[in-house]
């Protein structure tokens, strides 16, 4: 359950300790909020039960580390991927899902679009398989982008 939430809210490692549910919404206050503002993420209806479970005696922040990285070597995931990885993930499905990087922004919390820009970056294999699977426009010169 607190993988989900991880991976499915975007939240930062010790702020599970301290948001609250509110309706659809996960609460992350001001200060306990890197970027000392309130935040609200929507939940999916499929992570409320995840939620109401991890919330309620949440691990500890180096328990929950330790073992995602037990996990992650069992799952022979690359030894640079955390736990912080999953904010990525995160971030990148948001973009790919809503189109809009300011709302990645806020959904983060970052007061800059800089950062979300890093947390945004597509891996490159799957840049090569867009591209591969993408199949040139009908009418439109590959080269030049104009009309052929």
């Amino acid at each position: 359950a607190t993988f989900k939430l991880y991976e499915g809210l975007g939240i930062r490692l010790r702020e599970l300790h301290h948001c609250y549910r509110d309706g659809n919404y996960v609460i992350v206050p001001a200060e306990f909020s890197k970027s000392r503002r309130d935040r609200m993420i929507p939940i999916p209806e499929s992570l409320i039960s995840d939620f109401e479970l991890a919330s309620k005696n949440p691990f500890n922040p180096d328990s929950i580390t330790h073992a995602f990285r037990r996990y992650a070597n069992k799952a022979q995931i690359a030894p640079e991927k955390t736990l912080h990885s999953m904010r990525h993930t995160y971030a990148l499905r948001k973009l790919i899902e809503t189109n809009n990087i300011v709302f990645v922004k806020e959904l983060l919390g970052h007061r800059d679009i800089e950062t979300t820009m890093v947390y945004t970056k597509f891996p490159t294999e799957y840049l090569m398989k867009v591209l591969a699977d993408s199949s040139p426009v009908v009418g439109v010169d590959p080269n030049t982008g104009g009309h052929a």
